[in-house]
C-alpha cells in the first residue's frame, strides 16, 4: 500500500488491522487504542508505516511504541493528541499547517507530542522552527506544545497571548524568554526544567500562596541566569520569582510595590537594579538570598517590610534612604556579615522591638540627628553603635 485513508466514518478499528503493510497512512477519525504496548492488540501491530498524516484529534496510545513513525503531519483540524500517543516513537520530522494551529493543539501530556523526545524537527511554512514570535492570531500556547523541543533557542509571547498551558516550554533550553503585558495564566511545569540566560517579564504579577518550590507556582523547574521587570510592570506580587536561581535581577522604573517573598531565596542572586518608583518592599522580599553582598535601594522607598533581608548572610553594606518612614520586624535579623548600615533619614523610621538590626553592626546616621536616634522608641536598645555621619 502507498497511501490508506482512514476516513471520518470510522468509529472502531481491529488490532493488527495492517499488519504486513507500509507506506502513508491518512488518518481522519479519531485514533484510540485500548493497548499501552504495541502488542497484537494494537491497530498498527505489524505494519511499518513511516509517515502519517492525522486530519481529526488523536486518542490515548494511538501510536504508542511505534518506532516505524518517522514523519507526522498535523492538519488544520488536529486541535487534541491524548495521552502516551507518541510515547516510545523516534519520529524525525513533524509539520504543522501553521504556527498557529501548532500552538492551538493541546497535548495530554508530553509523551502525546512526538517531538518530546528531543530528536525530531518541527516544520511550519517549510522552515525548521528554531524561534518562537507569537502570532496574533492566537491567545494561547497550549499544554506541551514544545516540550523538550532542542531546536527552539528562544521564545517570544507577545501581548495577545493570555496564557502558556501545562508543560508548554519544559526541558527546552534557549537563549531568551520575553513575556508580553497579556498574559493572565500560566499552567503548572510550564517551563519545569527549562534553562534560559534571561527571562522578560511584562505583565503584573499575581500573588501566589505558595514558593517555587511548589509544582504549582508558574516558573516552577526554570533555571535562568537573569530576569527582568520591563516598563509595563507596575507590581510584583507575592513570591512572583521566589527560589528560581538567577544571578541577576533588573526592575523597572515604573514597579512602585515589591510584594511578599518576591525574590526570596533566590539563593545566587548578587547583581540587583531595582527601580526609581519603588515605594514598598514588603515581608521575606529578599529573604534567604544569601549569595547577595550589596544592593542599592532607591530614594523612592518609604517601607522596609518584615523580614526583607532575613537570613541574607553574605550582605556587607546597605543605605536606608532618606524617605524610608517604616523598618518591619527582624529586618536584618540573621544578617551576620553586616558591617555597615547608613541610616539617611533625619527622622528615625518607626521601628520594633525585634531585632531589627544585628548588634555588631555599625549604624550611621544623620550627625544632626544623632540625639534623636538615641533617644528614639526602640532606637535606643543600639545607641552604641550609632555613628554621627555626614550624608
Amino acid at each position: 500500500i502507498k497511501s490508506f485513508t482512514l476516513p471520518r466514518s470510522v468509529t472502531s478499528i481491529g488490532a493488527s488491522l495492517f499488519e504486513g503493510c507500509s507506506g502513508e497512512l491518512i488518518v481522519e477519525c479519531p485514533i484510540d487504542s485500548q493497548s499501552n504496548t504495541l502488542n497484537a492488540e494494537h491497530w498498527l501491530y505489524g505494519s511499518a508505516f513511516e509517515s502519517a498524516i492525522v486530519n481529526q484529534n488523536v486518542g490515548v496510545n494511538a501510536f504508542i511504541n511505534y518506532t516505524s513513525l518517522k514523519n507526522v503531519h498535523f492538519g488544520e483540524e488536529c486541535n487534541g493528541v491524548g495521552q502516551n500517543a507518541f510515547a516510545g516513537c523516534s519520529v524525525e520530522r513533524v509539520t504543522a499547517e501553521s504556527l498557529a494551529a501548532w500552538c492551538s493543539t493541546a497535548f495530554a501530556n508530553s509523551a502525546a507530542n512526538p517531538i518530546h523526545t528531543g530528536e525530531a524537527e518541527l516544520i511550519i511554512d517549510g522552515k525548521v522552527v528554531t524561534e518562537l514570535n507569537t502570532p496574533e492570531s492566537i491567545e494561547k500556547v497550549d499544554n506541551y506544545t514544545f516540550y523538550n523541543y532542542k531546536r527552539l533557542q528562544s521564545v517570544r509571547i507577545n501581548d495577545n497571548i493570555r496564557g502558556i498551558g501545562t508543560g508548554a516550554f519544559g526541558a527546552c533550553n534557549l537563549e531568551y524568554i520575553v513575556l508580553g503585558t497579556g498574559i493572565k495564566a500560566v499552567g503548572s511545569n510550564a517551563f519545569n526544567e527549562c534553562s534560559c540566560e534571561t527571562l522578560t517579564i511584562n505583565f503584573n504579577t499575581p500573588k501566589f500562596e505558595s514558593n517555587t518550590t511548589k509544582t504549582n507556582h508558574w516558573f516552577h523547574g526554570l533555571d535562568v541566569d537573569t530576569v527582568i521587570f520591563g516598563e509595563d510592570v507596575t507590581s510584583i506580587e507575592t513570591y512572583a520569582i521566589s527560589g528560581l536561581a538567577l544571578e541577576t535581577l533588573v526592575v523597572g522604573n515604573n514597579v512602585t510595590f515589591v510584594g511578599n517573598g518576591a525574590f526570596a531565596e533566590c539563593s545566587l542572586l548578587t547583581d540587583v537594579t531595582l527601580g526609581t518608583s519603588i515605594t514598598t518592599l514588603d515581608k521575606h522580599a529578599f529573604y534567604a538570598c544569601g549569595a547577595l553582598e550589596y544592593i542599592t535601594l532607591p530614594e523612592s522607598v518609604t517601607t522596609l517590610g518584615k523580614y526583607l533581608f532575613q537570613e541574607c548572610d553574605s550582605l556587607q553594606e546597605i543605605t536606608i534612604p532618606a524617605g524610608v518612614t517604616t523598618i518591619g520586624d527582624y529586618c536584618f535579623y540573621g544578617c551576620t556579615e553586616l558591617e555597615s548600615i547608613y541610616c539617611k533619614p533625619t527622622t528615625p523610621p518607626t521601628l520594633s522591638d525585634n531585632y531589627v538590626f544585628p548588634q555588631t553592626t555599625t549604624i550611621y546616621v544623620p550627625a544632626d540627628s544623632l540625639a534623636l536616634y538615641k533617644s528614639a522608641e526602640y532606637w535606643a536598645k543600639y545607641k552604641d553603635a550609632f555613628v554621627g555621619y555626614s550624608f
